[in-house]
Parts: structure tokens; sequence; C-alpha cells
């Protein structure tokens, strides 16, 4: 008898367990309840961000319009390295080919990007995507691109934050919104520029994508440049605003997005004041983000 109890007190203690365990991996919801939206992936976990965009910048030269496009694509790998719920999620981020692009009434020209190939740093990203302690960004190879802007330290944590779009606080269903706000400054040859951003994010509706779960994301974001620098050996002061749209498919239960596709529009006006110079921009740019997973 008193072993019966004892086996009676196994089992109702592995239901205990079984149902706080089905509580505790169900916290994605549905269109009724609201989705809790985390970044989850597990322990281990590797797989592949490509990335590729196209620009057209268009330049009013005193009166004569030079337009300049720009291609460009890259790959990165990301490994889960541990998962803490407190901390967030430590990815090891390894840097795989890259290229850009330029056609401009001057020639052509592309980036070399053979020195970062294969180069790691790691970072956290919080389980609703607020990236924080970066390390080995600081050994990385500062890279002159073909538009003449230098990829330092700063720019590579930007890449890295920007990789991690900001989710909700709090379960959402369709329609609702949460917004992000965020400021940069960023140190540019001969001065700096001052990046100040407002996203609001919708959630739309369900999806199946590429056999996975999926809520669809939208995203409106503003944003504003402002700073001077120096090209050439002469000064310039740079005002931008930007409008961006973005869709974004997310898979709840994957704790991961599996894509981003976005277009944008800059307008804005370089002063190069000792020449009295001013010329006005148009940037139009579309980009996409693919998520593929590498089976353990």
């Amino acid at each position: 008898m008193k072993r019966s109890v004892q086996l009676i007190l196994i089992v109702f203690v592995c239901f205990l367990i079984f149902n706080g365990a089905a509580k505790r991996y169900e916290p994605w919801g549905n269109a009724e309840k609201g989705f809790i939206l985390t970044y989850h992936p597990e322990a281990g976990t590797k797989f592949t961000i490509v990335s590729s965009g196209t620009s057209e910048i268009v330049i009013d030269q005193m009166g004569t319009e030079v337009v300049v496009n720009v291609e460009g694509k890259g790959e990165d790998s990301y490994e889960v390295i541990s998962v803490n719920n407190e901390t967030g999620i430590t990815f090891e981020l390894e840097y795989k080919e890259r290229s850009d692009n330029v056609e401009s009434p001057a020639g052509s020209a592309s980036t070399d990007y053979s020195e970062i190939v294969g180069k790691k740093v790691k970072f956290v990203v919080s389980l609703l995507g607020k990236a924080s302690s970066f390390e080995g960004f600081e050994n990385l190879p500062e890279i002159k691109t073909a538009l003449g802007e230098t990829t330092n330290k700063d720019q590579y944590i930007l890449g890295a934050k920007a990789a991690f779009p900001m989710l909700p606080e709090k379960a959402v269903k369709f329609g609702d919104t949460w917004t992000e706000i965020d400021e940069q400054e960023i140190p540019a040859s001969g001065g700096k520029f001052k990046i100040v951003s407002n996203s609001t994010y919708k959630l739309i509706e369900e999806a199946k994508k590429d056999g996975f779960e999926c809520v669809k994301i939208e995203v409106t974001s503003t944003a504003t440049t402002t700073g001077s620098g120096e090209t050439q050996g002469m000064s310039f002061t740079l005002e931008r605003e930007a409008n961006t749209t973005e869709i974004i498919y997310f898979a709840y239960k994957k704790g991961m997005y599996l894509s981003r596709e976005g277009s944008s529009k800059q307008e804005g006006i370089v002063n190069f004041e000792s020449l009295g110079m001013e010329m006005p921009q148009e940037i139009t740019g579309k980009s996409s983000v693919i998520v593929k997973f590498i089976e353990k």
C-alpha cells in the first residue's frame, strides 16, 4: 500500500512538472489571448543572415543631376553560445563574404572586404532585442568603402544592434503597436553624426513561412541625421531625414525572425560652407534580409 501511494505521488509530481513545462513553453499565445514575442533560440542553434540591398543616390551639384547606384550583399554566421532568461542570449558572430559595388559618372568602384572575412566577435541580445556586452569589436579592421566612408568599431556595433529588431514588452494582439526610440552618435572623419530614430511596430496577421508558424510585423520608421565631417580635405555639414517601411516575418515558436523586406527614402542637404555650395540629396533604397537555419 505504501509503495502504491509513493507511485501515485511520483505520477502526480511528474504531472505537475509536465504542466509547469507546458506553461513555461506556451508563452507565444494566440490571436485571442495575444502573442508574447521573444528571442529564444536554443543554445547551439546556428544560422546565417544573408542581406542584400540597392540604393540610388541623386545629387544636385549646382543644377547638374548626378546619379550614383550602389548594390551591396553580405552574409554572416551566428551561433547561440548560451541562453539566460535574465541576462539574454550570447551570440558568436562570424563575418563572411560581403561586397558592394558603386556605379557613378566617374566610373565603377567596389570595396575590398577581405580583411573582415573570418573575424569573430561576441555580444549579448536580451529576449526583447536589446544588444549589449560587445566583445572583440575593437579588434576588427577599419575598412574604407567604395563611397569613401570608413567602417570601424562603431559601425560594426551598429550593424550588430540593427540585426535584432525590438520586440514588445507585453502580449500583443493583431492591430497592436509598440515603439522604439533610439539615439546614436557616430564618429566620422573630421567630425561626428547624430542619428535619432523613431520606429513604430504593428502586429498585422499570422502567416506560414518556410514551414514555420509566424506573425507578420509592419515597421514604419523616421530618422534624422545631423552632423559634420570632412571629405577630400573639405569640411561639410549634413542634414538628412529618412522614412523607412519594413515587413518582418517572426517565427514566434522558434524565437527568431525569418525575413525582413524594406524600402526607404532619404532627403537631405550637404553644405560645403567654405565653397558656399549646398548639395541636395535624395536616396531611395530597398533591402532584404533572410535567416537560414543550419541543421544540427
